[in-house]
């Protein structure tokens, strides 16, 4: 059986967390609703989020499946997938991820793939029924790198504290260099100000960078014991991540300022988890499991 099917899925009105009282630099950090709390006699604010249905994300995948049921006692299963998520600055739905310019919520540069996308996904599975009862049933995952967002790691644009961290940027003249403003140069800031200004840097897109293509491989291994005409004992044994291969996904250091030129001490673009650190569907290391099961 071969199966073939397109999925387009568009999404608008997502939430999308902005902050509606934030500094503006160029009038030397006061915030837009201050003078309103003090007309009013109220506290005066600070940073307010505002959950606006303006959030959009979109969705498109071929999914191509292949199954048989072969002689031999043996069926083999396997499917690929070619697919893309984006959206602006934020994960399928767009909550609690803020833009990195407030005042600018669907900025160029804050739109891009979304942290879960795998361009290509290759899964194949086969279960062997053996002589003496054996069933031998291997599953292998293949699967792109997962992105990450670049960030500066700084309020480069004097914003406060809205937690939409500016990407990383780079200059005009030498957009592949991500690493020029890192560091812990104390310049820095005012380097990129001045850039900003002079219109010569930019920032680099919202998850451009990519982090570890996935590998996992699976076994289950049964025995099936019969007893008498009706009941049977199945003793089973499960083994997750044969390779013993750490997959970090997409956990990665993208903070600019912890770059180092000495390899020992970088720690930009360094592998900080694993792709489910409190998870169990994917194991952080080769793990195996061992039961029975009694029918009658």
């Amino acid at each position: 059986m071969i199966e073939v099917e397109y999925i387009h899925g568009l999404a608008l009105h997502e939430s999308k967390t902005i902050n509606i009282n934030p500094k503006i630099a160029s009038k030397g950090g006061a915030r837009p609703l201050t003078a309103a709390f003090k007309k009013a006699g109220q506290p005066v604010l600070s940073r307010i989020d505002n959950e606006e249905a303006i959030g959009r994300s979109r969705y498109d995948g071929l999914n191509i499946s292949y199954r048989r049921r072969m002689s031999k006692r043996i069926s083999v299963n396997t499917s690929y997938v070619l697919s893309k998520g984006v959206a602006y600055n934020g994960n399928a739905a767009a909550f609690r991820n803020r833009p990195t310019d407030p005042f600018d919520p669907f900025a160029k540069h804050d739109f891009g793939p979304v942290p879960t996308d795998e361009r290509h996904r290759w899964v194949i599975s086969s279960v062997a029924e053996l002589p003496w009862g054996f069933q031998v049933s291997p599953i292998l995952q293949l699967a792109s790198a997962r992105p990450y967002t670049g960030i500066q790691g700084f309020d480069v644009l004097g914003v406060g504290s809205g937690r939409g961290n500016a990407h990383i940027f780079v200059d005009d003249s030498d957009p592949n260099n991500i690493t020029k403003y890192g560091g812990t140069d104390k310049k820095t800031i005012a380097a990129l100000r001045a850039c900003i200004a002079a219109n010569t840097c930019h920032q680099i897109g919202f998850d451009t960078l990519r982090g570890q293509t996935f590998f996992q491989l699976d076994l289950r291994v049964s025995k099936k014991i019969r007893l008498g005409e009706k009941a049977n004992l199945r003793l089973l044994s499960q083994f997750f991540d044969l390779t013993n291969r750490a997959n970090f996904g997409n956990n990665f250091d993208g903070n600019v300022r912890d770059f180092n030129s000495d390899p020992t001490t970088n720690a930009f673009r360094t592998a900080t988890g694993f792709i489910t650190p409190n998870g169990v569907i994917v194991p952080k290391s080769f793990r195996a499991e061992f039961g029975a099961e009694f029918r009658f």
